[in-house]
């Protein structure tokens, strides 16, 4: 983490991403949201373009001149960029596409299984749902005929 000279903590791999885009995604923790509102409409559309707004944090996408403008804001707490995270297996991440792309179908595999399961102890429930519900009935007509005799 680096830190501006306004105080604003950023990730400073947010300046190598503008070596590779123009526009980058990032996410603005502000020391009060109640200025977000303000802190948006001090930037220009290209400059800063708001993706999503929840009651803690901002999601934007931003230049580098709305960056360096943004990192200068008092209100600024943090930003970080907004990246895509993916689980693995194990501790260290294996950086091939390959490696990823495996383990994201694996989970679905894994979340297909559990769908299955879920069907199963669906259906089991309902058979025994019904079972008692039939159980009830006959119960009840026994009783019906033992008071005709």
């Amino acid at each position: 983490m680096s830190i501006s000279g306004a105080g604003v903590e950023y990730e400073s791999d947010i300046l190598k991403a503008f070596n590779e885009s123009n526009l980058i995604r990032i996410i603005i923790n502000l020391k009060n949201m109640s200025e977000a509102d303000n802190l948006i409409s001090t930037f220009s559309e290209p400059e800063l373009k708001l993706v999503r707004k929840s009651s803690m944090r901002i999601g934007a996408e931003i230049t580098e001149k709305g960056f360096n403008k943004l990192i200068n804001d008092t209100r600024v707490e943090a930003v970080y960029l907004d990246t895509i995270v993916y689980a693995t297996e194990n501790e260290t991440a294996e950086g091939s596409e390959e490696s990823i792309v495996s383990k994201v179908g694996g989970a679905k595999e894994k979340k297909i299984k559990s769908d299955w399961l879920i069907l199963i102890l669906i259906v089991i429930i309902s058979i025994i749902v019904l079972a008692i519900i039939i159980k009830k009935k006959i119960i009840i007509r026994i009783g019906k005929f033992k008071n005709i005799i």
